[in-house]
């Protein structure tokens, strides 16, 4: 693993106490999986031909946090599925770092980007007014590129090549925030992100339904040169 580990004031800073699991690579096999699942998280590891990324993992009542290496053509995600009612508290909390970025992701393209870790919030109750002709266009996309989550995406990232501070949509129903890059390269991002805000600035109104999910995903395209090695933290929405 990374040297480093997973420092306690890292946990602590977002997420306080984290004592219910430790997932040391695939070491607990099935007990792991039952214990994230009570957690409410679902966990996805994906690598090419040996590629499987290492990490290690907190999980606890109130959020979720972990490091990770990933060698080329690896990827993780942990999602945890909703409804999170904003009406009773709509600030995100989380944190994350890498030591590399992806040259190769494409930052503006829907179904291109690769970033060295993410947050994505789902709302998928809320939609955008799009002609048939170009739902009809995108679902023939999705079909040979995969099906993101339904509904609205915010998607705060640590970038590639976009601009630290730059907010822009990959599609009518994904925006993206950038809030690290090549310059924040092993330094710890930390967020507290008010999710009524960020939807209004990105789509200019509020939500109208709930947060139905939140993905934490990190990824290293197969393209890249050398494993990349990152941390995050991240607690669920909060009054």
């Amino acid at each position: 693993m990374h040297k480093g580990g997973l420092g306690r004031s890292c946990i602590a800073a977002v997420l306080g106490s984290l004592v219910l699991l430790v997932l040391y690579g695939d070491a607990h096999g099935a007990d792991a999986s039952a214990a994230m699942t009570a957690a409410g998280w679902k966990e996805q590891v994906h690598g090419r031909w040996g590629s499987r990324p290492d990490r290690k993992v907190v999980v606890g009542d109130k959020g979720l946090a972990g490091e990770f290496v990933i060698p080329p053509g690896g990827a993780l995600s942990w999602e945890k599925q909703g409804p999170f009612d904003l009406a009773a508290g709509s600030r995100l909390v989380f944190e994350f770092s890498s030591d590399a970025t992806n040259p190769s992701s494409e930052d503006y393209k829907e179904f291109e980007t690769r970033f060295p870790v993410s947050v994505t919030v789902v709302f998928g109750k809320d939609s955008q007014d799009i002609p048939w002709k170009s739902r009809a266009v995108d679902l023939s996309l999705k079909v040979w590129k995969g099906f993101p989550p339904g509904g609205i995406r915010i998607v705060y990232a640590y970038g590639n090549k976009a601009p630290v501070g730059s907010m822009y949509r990959t599609a009518e129903e994904e925006a993206v925030f950038i809030l690290a890059g090549e310059e924040e390269k092993g330094k710890t991002i930390k967020a507290a992100r008010d999710l009524k805000t960020d939807f209004f600035a990105a789509f200019g109104r509020l939500p109208k339904g709930p947060v139905t999910g939140i993905i934490v995903s990190a990824e290293r395209p197969s393209k890249e040169r050398g494993k990349l090695a990152g941390r995050f933290g991240i607690a669920l929405p909060a009054p």
